[in-house]
């Protein structure tokens, strides 16, 4: 049985899943993405409007590039433009970054649903809060409409092969994806952490 080199340098054998090398090729990024937007204290107003502002960027520029996602994506930018206007914060400018090449569906809704999962550790700080503002802005937070989706895609996933040419397109797409995060943050915070003014 031939080995294949993953994105990350690691050896794949034909028994590896598509989801163990998306969670092992994605890592840095996934790490950094979680490093950046839980730097924000979302008990805030100025927390949580620079949180749902840079998402609010990351998912309406996947949105404009990726039509084909427009039902997942399309509920929860509506959540974040409500929850961003009961907090009295302007929707940030948008960016015009965009999903090079022939993005794979399923690397981008790796990132996607995994990242509504991932809003729950959030919520329960959220949750804490003691001001009302902020509490009234929790429908993207607060948005559990796609746990059936993430587990069959988790499914999906867990039985296909790591390895071949499509393997590698999801993967590059869920970098990809993974990165526009990353930008969508760092147009609206700023890579220092310090929250620009809206432009």
């Amino acid at each position: 049985m031939a080995n294949h080199q993953a994105v990350s340098g690691n050896k794949l054998s034909e028994t590896y899943s598509l989801r163990q090398r998306l969670k092992e090729d994605t890592r840095q990024l996934h790490e950094a993405v979680d490093t950046k937007f839980g730097s924000q204290d979302l008990q805030t107003v100025s927390g949580l409007s620079a949180f749902l502002g840079a998402q609010f960027v990351a998912y309406s520029t996947i949105a404009h590039c990726f039509v084909g996602l427009r039902h997942v994506l399309q509920p929860r930018i509506e959540h974040l433009k409500e929850d961003l206007t009961s907090l009295g914060t302007p929707l940030p400018k948008l960016s015009s970054e965009k999903l090079e090449g022939s993005p794979q569906p399923d690397g981008v809704l790796y990132v996607l649903l995994g990242s509504q999962m991932g809003a729950r550790v959030l919520r329960r700080h959220w949750q804490n809060s003691t001001d009302a503002r902020v509490l009234e802005a929790g429908r993207f937070l607060s948005d559990d409409s796609l746990t059936q989706t993430w587990q069959e895609f988790v499914r999906h996933c867990s039985a296909q092969p790591a390895i071949g040419e499509m393997a590698d397109q999801i993967v590059r797409s869920a970098q990809a994806t993974f990165s526009i995060f990353l930008n969508g943050f760092d147009a609206v915070v700023g890579p220092s952490g310090d929250r620009r003014e809206h432009v």
